[in-house]
């Protein structure tokens, strides 16, 4: 999922999580990192309860994203905006 707050003209904050199994690796990946997965946006799981979060201040605009789970690719299941990328899979998208 992801939350878009303190918005102003500049941009805004965008807030992502992923309820996933507790000791998973999961990461960040969109067109705010031009897709580098190598490099991607580590995701927290600060209580131990597999609710991994991260906060990203990104300018007005729209991306795309998508969650990497232990090494696979995973649509935002709670955001009903995708894309259908060029592998025929699903890119979650959002606009600030």
């Amino acid at each position: 999922m992801v939350r878009i707050r303190h918005r102003s003209k500049r941009g805004a904050e965008a807030v992502f999580s992923l309820n996933a199994e507790p000791g998973k690796n999961v990461l960040l990946s969109g067109t705010f990192n031009r897709w580098d997965m190598r490099h991607g946006i580590v995701m927290k799981d600060q209580d131990g309860n597999g609710t991994y979060t991260c906060v990203l201040e990104l300018e007005p605009g729209i991306y795309e994203y998508c969650f990497v789970v232990d090494g696979f690719l995973a649509a935002d299941r709670e955001n009903e905006r995708f894309v259908v990328n060029e592998f025929g899979t699903r890119n979650s998208v959002f606009e600030i």
